[in-house]
């Protein structure tokens, strides 16, 4: 099975625009990203889109079982 990648712009219009417009939001936006990273659960990858090149997101396939015991948890 092949992974799924979105443009993180895509994903970030998809949070709601009080949170994305306000520097604190932005920081915290910022900040989830990081961990997600860290915790290798997501993988932000710079993807070829006409003449430039958009960051795209995909959850990381090799840690979905612990992705969604953390979410049943919730």
């Amino acid at each position: 099975m092949g992974r799924k990648t979105y443009p993180l712009d895509f994903v970030m219009k998809g949070l709601p625009e009080q949170t994305r417009i306000r520097p604190a939001g932005q920081r915290a936006i910022d900040k989830a990203l990081k961990e997600l990273q860290n915790d290798v659960w997501v993988i932000i990858t710079k993807k070829r889109t006409g003449s430039s090149y958009d960051d795209h997101i995909s959850l990381n396939q090799d840690k979905t079982a612990e992705i969604q015991r953390f979410l049943a948890e919730r």
